[in-house]
């Protein structure tokens, strides 16, 4: 398991309370999209959350009726503070790579969700032929990603968040690319297509 997400922990955890805390942020819609997506499908289900993070969408949809809601990430320090922020019986959190899931038996999930964490895991084929492998018949994966025009929190935390040009103007955004967060490699910035549903749309 790599230690490099742990390295950032201290730095992602901070981030994530921020967003939270921002009522303009993004991820209040993000997030109530979730809920407007799954709401009818959680009661008495069995949740996967791919690379959970510090736990806050395993947390708001553990309060919606699942049966369980497992938390995996590659990061033992995520999964630290994850497991101090969740007081719910529901909510089990364990270390796993999300190209893997060799903690999950086959066709055990009813619900696989993953927020703004594919576009840094480096094999979305990997990741995408594992979910298909835990998921009862039937069941769903529900993702959200950002679009490759679109930065992820920045792998620096005082890196800049726009170019300018030579009268001091904002003029375009880096699209750099932070840590993969299975591999340790950068990852490529990816657009999903194909069968799977993501929560947000992507620009077009």
């Amino acid at each position: 398991m790599t230690p490099r997400y742990d390295d950032a922990a201290e730095f992602y955890v901070a981030f994530v309370d921020r967003m939270l805390g921002d009522p303009d942020s993004f991820w209040h819609p993000l997030r109530a999209l979730y809920i407007e997506i799954l709401r009818d499908r959680l009661p008495g289900a069995r949740v996967l959350d791919v690379a959970c993070g510090e736990g806050h969408l395993s947390r708001l949809l553990g309060t919606l009726g699942p049966r369980e809601v497992i938390g995996i990430d590659i990061s033992a320090g995520l999964l630290r503070v994850a497991a101090e922020r969740s007081a719910q019986p529901n909510l089990h959190f364990r270390q796993d790579d999300a190209q893997m899931l060799s903690s999950v038996p086959d066709a055990s999930i009813d619900t696989a969700v993953s927020n703004l964490a594919v576009m840094d895991i480096a094999d979305h084929r990997a990741l995408f032929g594992v979910v298909r492998r835990v998921l009862a018949p039937g069941g769903d994966f529900v993702f959200s990603l950002l679009h490759p025009c679109f930065q992820a929190p920045f792998h620096e935390p005082e890196a800049p968040q726009f170019m300018y040009d030579e009268p001091g103007n904002p003029s375009a955004t880096p699209s750099g690319s932070t840590p993969a967060k299975d591999t340790g490699t950068r990852a490529e910035r990816a657009c999903a297509g194909g069968s799977g549903r993501t929560t947000a749309p992507c620009p077009r």
